[in-house]
């Protein structure tokens, strides 16, 4: 019964917010390539603990957006926590696109708007990828990850090497033809 009326209350809620923010039930372009705002980002540890991946998170006519996959009430709740103001924010589950998988050609790091820096990917044109070489940006809160016996190890964006083995996914839409450029919300270097 609660489950049915949590569904209920969200499904009339959302709309409501959409309405209220001037959102038009699409999430805004481009996402990952937009400034992270000044807030304190929700404890990652956390959300993913509960199933959570928040892949990326922007400002937007003074709403917060937060995309990823797990998105949910509990997902709501512990990013209403972590910005402690009366800021509205908007969360939307939106699946991972495996965009390129290859080898970091150039690694150039910045240190604006939220952004770490891009990586240039070169690989194969292959059946499962979208591209075969692509410009991605990093943020904040895109996942870095490599695997190790007991699972993946998170990494920081400063052990990124040119050379290195990765597979890019993204959320959101790719800007430009050919290299295509996205925001990546995870980096997975693979074994050697």
């Amino acid at each position: 019964m609660f489950k049915k009326l949590s569904l209920l209350v969200l499904a009339v809620l959302v709309p409501v917010l959409m309405f209220a923010t001037g959102c038009d039930g699409e999430p805004p372009a481009a996402q990952n390539d937009r400034p992270v705002p000044e807030q304190e980002l929700p404890d990652m540890a956390k959300l993913e603990e509960k199933g959570i991946s928040l892949h990326s998170m922007w400002e937007e006519a003074g709403v917060l957006y937060f995309s990823g996959s797990g998105m949910d009430q509990r997902a709501l709740e512990i990013i209403t926590a972590a910005v402690e103001d009366e800021t509205p924010i908007i969360v939307f589950e939106q699946p991972e696109v495996l965009l390129v998988r290859g080898t970091i050609i150039e690694i150039s790091p910045t240190d604006n708007n939220g952004s770490l820096g891009t990586l240039y990917v070169e690989g194969e044109d292959r059946v499962d990828t979208e591209t075969d070489a692509a410009y991605v940006y990093i943020s904040q809160v895109t996942r870095i990850l490599k695997p190790e016996e007991n699972g993946l190890r998170a990494l920081p964006f400063s052990e990124l090497e040119e050379g290195m083995e990765v597979e890019v996914k993204i959320t959101g839409v790719v800007l430009e033809s050919y290299p295509p450029r996205a925001g990546a919300s995870t980096v997975t270097i693979k074994q050697d």
